[in-house]
């Protein structure tokens, strides 16, 4: 996935819904030094939506919450504000505690902020694919762009920077946020391996897949064809049906099971993707 930054901070492949007034301006020098994982914890909010109403927001003068990016259930992304320039979204409450190598003062003068859209009022829902998909590629884009570490929270030291939660900005009340993420695989992502494992490839076929626990959810060739397609990079979408007969045009009768637009098929031992 591609991720192309401007010099003066704008990504090209966002859409653009711009609330730059919602800001404290630019950074200073050196900084950023985290980049911050958010969840909306928003029923039904899409990133556009979001977006946008921040902007209406902001066009009526009134100035609240806002971070860099809104990343989509689908994969899409929103941009808002250079990541030149500081955002809105992690100063935390005055009385919440924060990480304790975090500066003391406002913290959004030393973040990039990054939201993953969750319908659940928790941050409880797990990453979509094609969300871990484009927040990877933006992790390693931005920790590029901005020179921050690329360690990752609870797997490496952050403490000179690097990839933490909006909950390590504010324990108190933003505690659950940005829930679920797979903190192992981006660190693993960023030092040269693979996107997804297979324990996220497990995680995602016992979300979706309609057959999941029938006792043979995952020891299927048809399974495991579809994990390591995703593993070597190639990610097929989400289980959308399970396993049902198909008919080949050999007369034979073997398996096939849907993926988002894709099938497979399964005769004898024999793979393939219609």
């Amino acid at each position: 996935m591609s991720v192309t930054i401007s010099a003066d901070g704008w990504i090209a492949e966002a859409i653009g819904i711009y609330y730059e007034a919602d800001s404290f301006g630019p950074f200073a020098k050196g900084q950023p030094k985290w980049l911050v994982l958010h969840g909306t914890a928003w029923p039904n909010g899409t990133a556009v939506g979001i977006a946008t109403s921040w902007a209406d927001e902001v066009a009526a003068g009134q100035l609240g919450a806002s971070t860099h990016i809104i990343i989509d259930k689908d994969g899409t992304y929103t941009q808002g504000i250079t990541l030149a320039n500081t955002a809105a979204g992690n100063s935390g409450a005055a009385d919440s505690p924060r990480a304790s190598y975090l500066p003391t003062d406002n913290l959004n003068m030393y973040t990039i902020s990054v939201e993953h859209c969750k319908y659940a009022t928790d941050d409880s829902d797990i990453l979509t694919p094609e969300q871990v998909v484009t927040s990877f590629a933006l992790c390693k884009a931005i920790c590029e762009f901005c020179n921050i570490p690329k360690s990752v929270v609870t797997i490496q030291d952050v403490s000179q920077g690097g990839i933490i939660r909006h909950a390590d900005c504010d324990a108190k009340y933003r505690s659950h946020c940005p829930g679920p993420y797979p903190f192992a695989d981006l660190q693993n992502f960023l030092n040269g391996g693979p996107m997804f494992s297979n324990a996220a490839c497990v995680q995602v076929w016992e979300t979706y897949s309609p057959n999941k626990g029938l006792g043979k959810t995952r020891t299927t060739g048809i399974f495991n064809e579809w994990r390591n397609q995703w593993i070597a990079g190639h990610y097929k979408g989400a289980p959308s049906s399970g396993e049902y007969p198909f008919a080949f045009p050999d007369g034979s009768v073997g398996v096939a099971q849907n993926f988002g637009s894709n099938t497979c098929t399964w005769n004898a031992g024999v793979v393939a993707w219609l």
